[in-house]
């Protein structure tokens, strides 16, 4: 019994129905690795200093905290939500 293969391991051609150039596949896969070069890059230019970084996780948390917020009253595919943060910015 043979075992499937993981989708990268197979030609993007039996992965998605559209033809997929080469290119852009190994493009796609190096947007990643140069995402985390320039988050790197961006860390060291910037040079932050410990209040710098609690100051921006206390944004980064308070920020979290009204999306899921935000999160409890979607109801995706049913209706626009009127309750929660958004009915205080509701058009009259």
């Amino acid at each position: 019994m043979r075992l499937p293969t993981a989708p990268e391991a197979r030609p993007a051609s039996e992965v998605t129905p559209v033809a997929v150039s080469p290119w852009l596949i190994r493009v796609a896969r190096l947007r990643v690795t140069g995402g985390f070069l320039v988050a790197v890059l961006a860390y060291w230019l910037a040079q932050p200093t410990w209040s710098s970084l609690l100051a921006g996780a206390a944004v980064a948390l308070l920020g979290e905290g009204v999306r899921f917020w935000a999160a409890g009253h979607l109801e995706k595919a049913t209706e626009v939500t009127v309750s929660g943060l958004s009915s205080c910015w509701q058009r009259q």
